[in-house]
């Protein structure tokens, strides 16, 4: 068994294996303050991705209480993991990085 330690040091691995995609709106943040068309697209991505992780984590908890099986089930994490990576990668390259003023106009 693990112990706390272990477990606490190999959770940043998780998420990047099981979850990586998720963070190319919280990056992208961070290094351009500005508000873009680009980041609106991929916050609209970050949120469709948060509302299906949690959904499925829901579904997963429910089966697992239930049922007791769950790992078969962590294998779709991985496939929606490598489906958001390239959506997230697609929006990226593709969409124009015009400015968006304050009253919500976009400028190039």
């Amino acid at each position: 068994m693990p112990s706390s330690i272990q477990i606490v040091l190999l959770a940043p691995v998780g998420l990047v294996l099981y979850a990586g995609s998720i963070l190319f709106w919280p990056i992208y943040r961070l290094l351009h303050r500005k508000r873009t068309r680009r980041g609106r697209a991929l916050f609209q991505v970050f949120v469709v991705q948060l509302v299906l992780y949690l959904g499925w984590s829901a579904l997963l908890l429910i089966s697992a209480l239930r049922h007791g099986d769950w790992l078969h089930g962590v294998t779709v994490y991985l496939l929606m993991n490598v489906i958001f990576l390239f959506v997230g990668v697609a929006v990226w390259s593709s969409t124009d990085n015009g400015e968006i003023s304050s009253d919500g106009k976009t400028r190039s």
